[in-house]
C-alpha cells in the first residue's frame, strides 16, 4: 500500500501568527504548561507545530496549541499539510488519543526514569506523575520498610529537622500538621491553608460569546482554573448584571453554559483589524491572550471587560462545617473510652463484691 504524504512544506513562522483551531477539545491546566515552560528552558525547541492553509493563506493550527501559546513571540517551524477541513478535524480528534494508547514496557521506563536528570519542580512532578501512573511509585514504596519508633532521640531529631508543633506541610495536594487533632483551629487549618482560593481564566480560556434574542445582552462562556486543585471547568455568566461583580473582583453569577444553545454566536473581529466582519453591527474584538474583549454594539464601543479573577471562599464554609465534625469525633472516642473503662470498674467491683459474700 502507498503512503500519501500530506506534509507539503516546511515554514520558519511566529507563533503568534498562527490561527487557533475553534475546534480544539484539548484543555491544558498549569501543571502542563509549567512543565512544558521548563523543557523549552531546558532543551529548547524540538518539535515541529502542524498547520493547514487556509484559503486566504493564514496558517490554522492542527497540533501544537500549547506550545504557540507560551511563545508567541518565537519563531516555530511548522509543517503545512494538505489537508481539507474534515481531513484536519479527523487529525485535531485522533492525535492525541493515539498517542495515548500506547503502553508501558516498565523495565526500559525505569531505567530511562533513572538517567534522567533535572533540578525544575514542575519536570519532577511530571516524572513523578508517570511513575504513578504506571505503578513504578507504588513498587518502590513496597520495598521500603516503617521506621521503627526512637523516642530516646526526639529532642535530637528535632533540632535536626526543624519541627515544632503548629508547623504545616504542603505535599503535592495533601497537607500534614504537627499539632493536637482535638484542637479545632489546628484541624482547621488541614482543611483549608488561610481560606485562599483563586479562580482565574485559564491560559487558553476558549473565550465565546452569545448575544440574547433581544440583543440587550451577553452570555460570556470561558474556561476557569483554579489555582488550589490546578482544575478547569466551562464557566458562563451574563455580562450586565455581573459588570460590578467582576470589577470588585466577587464571584459572578455563574449559570449553566448549556444556556448557549439557545442564543446566537457574537462573530469575532479578525487579531488587529478595525473593520467589523462583513455585515454584522454586533460583534467582538478579543485580546491576543484571550483575557478580555469588547464589544461593538450598533457602532458603540462597549468595554474592554477583563474575564473574572476572585477568590473563591465555598472551602472556608466546608471548613467552618467539618472541623467541628472532627472535634465531636474526638469527644466521642474519648467518652466511648471513659465510659468502658467506667464500665469495667463497676463489673470487676460487683464481682468482687459476689466473691465477698461467697467465700
Amino acid at each position: 500500500m502507498k503512503i500519501r504524504n500530506r506534509i507539503v512544506e516546511t515554514r520558519t513562522v511566529l507563533a503568534r501568527e498562527l490561527l487557533p483551531n475553534p475546534k480544539n477539545w484539548r484543555r491544558h491546566p498549569k501543571a502542563q504548561a509549567d512543565a512544558l515552560k521548563a523543557l523549552l528552558r531546558e532543551i529548547g525547541i524540538a518539535d515541529a507545530l502542524l498547520v493547514r492553509e487556509l484559503p486566504d493563506q493564514r496558517l490554522m493550527l492542527v497540533d501544537g496549541h500549547l506550545r504557540a501559546d507560551i511563545m508567541p513571540d518565537q519563531e516555530v517551524t511548522v509543517l503545512v499539510l494538505d489537508l481539507t477541513e474534515d481531513e484536519a478535524d479527523k487529525l485535531l480528534l485522533t492525535l492525541d488519543p493515539l498517542a495515548a494508547m500506547a503502553t508501558a514496557d516498565n523495565q526500559s521506563l525505569n531505567q530511562l526514569l533513572e538517567t534522567v536528570r533535572s533540578d525544575d519542580p514542575a519536570i519532577l512532578a511530571l516524572l513523578d506523575g508517570l511513575r504513578a501512573r504506571e505503578g513504578l511509585l507504588l513498587q518502590e514504596l513496597s520495598t521500603l520498610a516503617d521506621p521503627e519508633p526512637q523516642l530516646d532521640q526526639a529532642d535530637e531529631l528535632r533540632s535536626k529537622y526543624g519541627t515544632a508543633s503548629g508547623q504545616l506541610w504542603q505535599v503535592g495536594p495533601h497537607r500534614i500538621v504537627c499539632g493536637d487533632s482535638r484542637d479545632p483551629q489546628t484541624v482547621g487549618r488541614l482543611w483549608d491553608a488561610g481560606g485562599v482560593n483563586r479562580c482565574l481564566p485559564a491560559p487558553t480560556p476558549n473565550l465565546k460569546l452569545y448575544r440574547t434574542p433581544d440583543s440587550r445582552d451577553v452570555l460570556v462562556t470561558y474556561d476557569e482554573l483554579r489555582e488550589k486543585s490546578d482544575s478547569i471547568r466551562r464557566r458562563a455568566f451574563f455580562l450586565k448584571p455581573n459588570v460590578r461583580r467582576i470589577e470588585d473582583h466577587k464571584r459572578p453569577k455563574f449559570i449553566s453554559p448549556a444556556k448557549v444553545m439557545e442564543l446566537s454566536l457574537v462573530p469575532v473581529a479578525e487579531a488587529g483589524s478595525a473593520n467589523p466582519p462583513d455585515g454584522e453591527v454586533i460583534f467582538a474584538r478579543i485580546s491576543g491572550d484571550s483575557q478580555e474583549f469588547t464589544l461593538m454594539w450598533f457602532g458603540t464601543d462597549l468595554g474592554p471587560y477583563a474575564l473574572p479573577v476572585y477568590v473563591d471562599r465555598s472551602s472556608e464554609f466546608r471548613r467552618v462545617l467539618l472541623t467541628p465534625l472532627a472535634t465531636t469525633g474526638d469527644v466521642i472516642v474519648v467518652v466511648l473510652v471513659v465510659g468502658a473503662v467506667a464500665g469495667a470498674i463497676v463489673a470487676y467491683s460487683y464481682a468482687a463484691g459476689r466473691a465477698c459474700w461467697n467465700p
